[in-house]
């Protein structure tokens, strides 16, 4: 849907910015979120909830080094489309969200709550597609980065009161 809003130019300025960050998306956190799925339990949410923060700080910092280097590299070596370039500095903070709302849903799912788990990700599918219709129109190409940051912060909206009742007084 998206391709038949933007011209060429433009989609493939954000397909270039897009896979620069599928790179960082290989190591994703390395691989701490799914570490959480694995190691939490259910039983203990003290240790649940240790292996939570520690998933969180070091795979987003993981993340954020990574997309500081893409940053950097965008803006200083020539690329085959430098266009792209403010869509690179736009997205650096899509590894990082990307990592945070997959480190929650590994935590749903290591609780066994699927149902949570599922509302996530249909709220997220939905609201990416809708949003980058929407924003597409009104502001171009960038719309789509907004529209994936918007997704996520309602992804993550979802499962708040879950995480509260998981992770305060613990």
């Amino acid at each position: 849907v998206i391709v038949r809003l933007v011209s060429k130019q433009d989609y493939a300025y954000f397909s270039y910015a897009d896979n620069l960050y599928s790179y960082a998306n290989l190591v994703a956190g390395l691989g701490m979120s799914t570490a959480v799925l694995k190691f939490c339990s259910g039983k203990n949410q003290k240790e649940d909830k240790a292996y939570m923060l520690f998933a969180m700080k070091y795979g987003n910092l993981f993340q954020i080094v990574v997309s500081l280097l893409i940053v950097i590299y965008a803006n200083t070596v020539p690329i085959p489309f430098p266009e792209a370039r403010y869509l690179v500095t736009m997205l650096a903070l899509y590894p990082v969200l990307t990592n945070v709302v997959t480190t929650i849903q590994n935590y749903v799912r290591a609780h066994l709550d699927n149902k949570l788990y599922v509302r996530m990700s249909v709220v997220q599918t939905i609201a990416v597609f809708l949003c980058s219709v929407i924003f597409v129109l009104l502001i171009g190409v960038s719309g789509i980065v907004i529209a994936r940051y918007a997704a996520i912060v309602l992804a993550i909206c979802v499962a708040w009161q879950f995480l509260k009742n998981h992770m305060s007084g613990v």
